[in-house]
C-alpha cells in the first residue's frame, strides 16, 4: 500500500510540473519591431511566436547589430547612455518560474571601462537583485578584446513573477561609457504551474525523497 501511495505521488508530481526550455538568437528579421529605424538607436522589441507564452525581449535604446554578433545575422547593440538596458521579460502565466538562463555579451570598446550589471526583478522593475556588477575587466581578464563575446550563466534562479507582475532579466548599462552587445539567449529553462498551489521548487525537492522512500520499502 505504501509503495502504491508513493508511486501515485510521483506520478502526480510528474504531471503537475511542466519543464520548458527556450533558445533564442534573435535572427528572424520579422520578429523585430522598433520605434524607428533598425539601424538607429531607439526602443526595440523581439517577439517569437514559438516562445513560451508571453516571453519577449526589449531594449530601451539600441541598434539591431548586423556586423558584430555571436551568431549571424543580428544582435543587440545597447547605447552608451547611462541607465540603458537589454531585457528578457517573462509575465505571470503558465510558464510561472524562471529556473536559469544563459546568454552572451560583449563590450564594444573595452578600453572605455564600461560599468554594467546583470540583474533581475520579479515585480516589473520596482526592485532588483544584482547577479553581477562589473566593468570591462569582465572581458579583459579572460583575454577578450573589443566585441569579443563572453558566455554568461545565471546559475539557479528559481524566480516567479509577483502577482500581476513580470520577471525582468537585464543587462543594465549603469554608467554608459561604452556600448554593450547582447546575443543568443540560450537554454532559458523554467517550470510550469505547481500542484494545488505548492511551489515548483518545493515539489522538485520532494521528488528525490519520494524515490528514496520507495526504494527503501
Amino acid at each position: 500500500m505504501k509503495k502504491f501511495i508513493v508511486c501515485l505521488f510521483v506520478a502526480t508530481l510528474a504531471l503537475s510540473v511542466s519543464a520548458w526550455e527556450y533558445n533564442e538568437c534573435f535572427d528572424v528579421e520579422g520578429n523585430w519591431t522598433a520605434n524607428g529605424a533598425m539601424g538607429s538607436y531607439n526602443t526595440k522589441v523581439y517577439t517569437n511566436s514559438s516562445a513560451p507564452a508571453g516571453i519577449t525581449f526589449e531594449s530601451s535604446t539600441c541598434v539591431r547589430e548586423t556586423t558584430d554578433y555571436a551568431t549571424s545575422p543580428y544582435a543587440w547593440r545597447i547605447n552608451r547612455a547611462d541607465d540603458t538596458y537589454w531585457r528578457f521579460i517573462m509575465p505571470e502565466g503558465p510558464q510561472d518560474t524562471l529556473v536559469s538562463a544563459v546568454f552572451c555579451t560583449a563590450d564594444w570598446d573595452v578600453s572605455d571601462n564600461n560599468e554594467f550589471e546583470i540583474r533581475y526583478s520579479t515585480d516589473s522593475g520596482a526592485t532588483y537583485t544584482t547577479l553581477l556588477k562589473t566593468n570591462a575587466s569582465y572581458y579583459t581578464l579572460d583575454g577578450l578584446g573589443d566585441k569579443d563575446y563572453k558566455r554568461y550563466e545565471t546559475g539557479y534562479l528559481g524566480i516567479t513573477p509577483d502577482a500581476g507582475k513580470e520577471v525582468y532579466l537585464e543587462v543594465y548599462n549603469e554608467v554608459g561609457d561604452e556600448r554593450i552587445l547582447v546575443d543568443c539567449c540560450t537554454n532559458v529553462i523554467g517550470v510550469g504551474v505547481g500542484f494545488f498551489g505548492v511551489p515548483e521548487p518545493m515539489l522538485l525537492g520532494l521528488l528525490p525523497l519520494a524515490l528514496l522512500f520507495l526504494r527503501r520499502k
